[in-house]
């Protein structure tokens, strides 16, 4: 998908994978990502989600990394944040408050003299989002970005079916990503029952969590 297709989204306000609630995968094992001590917690293609505030209350510090400004402006207000308004060192538009950080910027576009030390990296559902082409320039950022512990929320289903986003990952594609780390499957369930997308053809929709170290 082009970065016009995900503005345009934006624009629309069509938001149909944005959720009002704390990811529960995140809230049942930040410790397993975090070792249970304060960290600073990048999340990459951030939206406006919830779990940023989550995550700050908690006591870490979040980055967020966002290419439309809207969603960065839309989380501050909707958490009641007075943010400040600064650039990065190469000149990216960051928003700051309450223990989080947007950048406002293409991924593909951050580099690491734009990010402070990264302990950790919760992927909610950003390698998802992004088209088979640029998974791998995709998971190499990451890991030069940082080298901890990455939580990572994938799903997989037919992909003959449906077309996405959200793309289909497979454990066998997220190995290859990671090839060098130690990768542990935190949790596998399928939620099809739970997702709306029965109606284009799909029996199954497995949701997977990874812990990769």
């Amino acid at each position: 998908m082009t970065r016009e297709f995900w503005l345009e989204r934006w624009r629309d306000n069509r938001l149909g994978w944005h959720k009002s609630e704390v990811n529960q995968n995140l809230t049942n094992h930040v410790v397993a990502l975090t070792g249970g001590v304060a960290r600073t917690v990048l999340v990459p293609l951030c939206g406006k989600t919830v779990d940023l505030a989550w995550l700050a209350a908690a006591g870490h510090r979040a980055i967020g990394i966002e290419l439309a400004e809207s969603a960065a402006t839309q989380f501050f207000t909707e958490h009641s944040i007075d943010a400040h308004a600064s650039q990065t060192a190469g000149g990216l538009k960051r928003f700051a408050g309450g223990g989080v950080e947007i950048i406002c910027a293409d991924f593909f576009d951050v580099t690491r003299a734009d990010l402070p030390t990264i302990d950790c990296v919760w992927d909610r559902a950003a390698l998802v989002a992004l088209a088979p082409d640029v998974r791998d320039r995709y998971c190499a950022a990451l890991q030069a970005f940082a080298p901890g512990p990455i939580l990572l929320n994938s799903f997989s289903y037919d992909p003959r079916k449906m077309d996405g986003p959200p793309y289909s990952v497979t454990e066998d594609e997220v190995r290859r990503h990671f090839a060098k780390r130690n990768i542990d499957i935190l949790a596998s369930n399928d939620v099809i029952d739970s997702v709306a997308f029965k109606d284009r053809g799909l029996e199954s929709f497995w949701s997977s969590l990874y812990l990769i170290d």
